[in-house]
């Protein structure tokens, strides 16, 4: 797999040649974590594509309750990016109104870190 690299705000960087795209684990785990920032509904070219952390937000409030439900939503998202064999360590915590979430992916030829990170 192959994408464009991108800075720290998340704006693709340009690129002169192939070597200087992304590859291997790194862009599997760029490619699941900007699957994650995108929700359903957001891209007018296929609505149906998209994160729905939203419909769970409409079901029901963040909890330490849900927090497990919530959780394994995530991975099993993730489990859907291509190339992503396994999701590993997953970690999931409500500070406040701030809900996080963080796993290492196994991927064909490495893992990859994904962290996810929301107000509510």
């Amino acid at each position: 797999m192959l994408i464009r690299p991108v800075d720290a705000l998340g704006d693709i960087l340009p690129v002169r040649s192939a070597a200087e795209m992304m590859s291997g684990s790194a862009a599997v785990g760029r490619l699941a974590a900007d699957r994650l920032r995108l929700l359903r509904g957001d891209w007018w070219e296929s609505p149906d594509e998209g994160f729905q952390i939203l419909e769970l937000l409409r079901e029901d409030r963040i909890s330490e309750q849900n927090l497990e439900r919530l959780s394994d939503m995530i991975s099993a998202f993730l489990l859907e990016t291509p190339e992503v064999a396994a999701v590993d360590e997953v970690r999931a915590e409500l500070t406040g109104h701030v809900f996080s979430y963080s796993c290492r992916l196994i991927c064909e030829g490495g893992t990859a870190e994904v962290a996810y990170e929301t107000e509510m």
